[in-house]
């Protein structure tokens, strides 16, 4: 199912009042009858066409079995490489107007657990039930991807005004295919978690009378791994439009995302380090614990890898967050641990206030307890502010007793949601 948002513009009234002075010897009073003020609309319409004629739906506001994708088999069977996409032409009436898409009503499913999804490892894999499809235990939108822009074609401006697909002015505008001097992209490889958080904002005001053609891509990319196996990922992509008149800044945001959250810039862009002498930090995109356990990204392509050396060393990640009230800060984190009991080495994610006053721990192993030598299997966490603020994160490993067996710890796709 898909969304269409429709806002309405609202003209507020201003009175004013003229005081005159405490003593007046002429006077005369002109009075300006049957003043009227209406509120003004906005309404947007859609027309969409998916690629190699999937599917085109005509100019109309959206209902249900509208869907952008997910109409043809193809759909039910994607494998890591795969992509689609469709073109959304936008139609505002009535006044100027800001743009912008997100997506919503996100749900992963499991169905059942294959064997190579098993051994990924899966922490959430199944269950097997055929009754049961797993709500809320897949991993599809942890790994896919959207890109967007504004299929403008070949020819500065938009001409088509109401031809799908390319118009004799311009056979590219409107297309589906980015390409085109002018085209530019909106959104680039935006994880599924962006997308719901920031949204993709059109870049320019839409004037009434102007179809503006929009690509919208999905990817699932070549190295996502075995963990997706069997998932499905239903949601909504919802198009909203706010008059731009006496409003410059639509939507603004008070959450700031964590940079390079799940070190797909092959390094640690956007984190502060420490990283004691013998002690290493390194991005990756595999490691293999002491026992064989073979660990890959639970998405994209890496994952941060940190090890110990020395007692009491003390090696982190860490990066400051804004976020408001309701909030979650989230991530995956695995502990492979090089010791044997007595030698209590241990790894954690903490949260901390503005004040660097420890708020919480919301993961944390450690080598007592757990087999000697243990391969901890990726884990999920979660925290959720209770109030605005600005917070953060860290992410450590810490050596406890001496320096004869090194443990490491893993980190992956830290994000935050709405």
């Amino acid at each position: 199912m898909k969304k269409i948002l429709i806002s309405l513009s609202v003209i507020g009234l201003v009175g004013t009042m003229a005081i005159g002075a405490t003593m007046a010897y002429y006077g005369d009073t002109e009075t300006s009858e049957g003043n009227t003020m209406t509120a003004g609309s906005i309404d947007l319409k859609i027309d969409y066409k998916c690629e190699d004629d999937l599917c085109e739906v005509p100019f109309k506001n959206l209902g249900v079995g509208d869907h952008f994708f997910g109409r043809s088999p193809l759909y039910c069977d994607i494998k890591p490489g795969d992509s689609g996409e469709v073109t959304i032409s936008w139609h505002v009436t009535n006044n100027k107007a800001w743009g912008r898409m997100t997506i919503a009503d996100i749900q992963d499913f499991e169905y059942g657990c294959t064997e190579p999804e098993a051994e990924y490892p899966d922490p959430t894999c199944g269950p097997d039930d055929p009754f049961d499809p797993g709500a809320g235990l897949g991993e599809l939108s942890q790994h896919m991807t959207f890109t967007a822009w504004m299929d403008e074609g070949n020819v500065e401006g938009w001409q088509c005004y109401t031809i799908q697909g390319g118009c004799p002015a311009d056979l590219e505008e409107g297309d589906n295919i980015f390409n085109g001097s002018y085209e530019v992209k909106i959104a680039e490889d935006m994880l599924v978690s962006e997308f719901a958080t920031n949204g993709i904002q059109l870049p320019e005001i839409l004037e009434p009378g102007t179809v503006y053609f929009v690509g919208l891509q999905w990817n699932l990319p070549f190295e996502t791994p075995n963990i997706v196996q069997t998932d499905s990922l239903v949601a909504s992509i919802v198009m909203e439009v706010v008059q731009s008149r006496n409003n410059p800044n639509p939507w603004p945001s008070t959450v700031t995302q964590l940079n390079n959250g799940g070190f797909e810039m092959g390094d640690f862009t956007g984190w502060n380090m420490t990283i004691p002498s013998g002690a290493s930090a390194n991005v990756v995109s595999s490691h293999t614990g002491d026992q064989g356990m073979s660990y890959a990204p639970t998405e994209g392509s890496y994952f941060a890898l940190l090890k110990t050396d020395g007692p009491g060393s003390l090696t982190k990640a860490t990066q400051q967050f804004t976020v408001s009230a309701g909030q979650t800060i989230q991530g995956w984190a695995a502990f492979d641990s090089g010791d044997y009991q007595g030698f209590n080495d241990n790894a954690a994610v903490k949260i901390f206030d503005s004040s660097n006053s420890l708020i919480v721990t919301p993961w944390f192993a450690q080598v007592n307890g757990n087999p000697d030598y243990w391969d901890g299997p990726w884990t999920s966490w979660s925290w959720t502010a209770s109030v605005d603020g600005t917070y953060t994160v860290e992410l450590s490993i810490v050596n406890e007793g001496d320096s004869g067996y090194d443990s490491y710890t893993l980190f992956d796709a830290n994000v935050i949601m709405p």
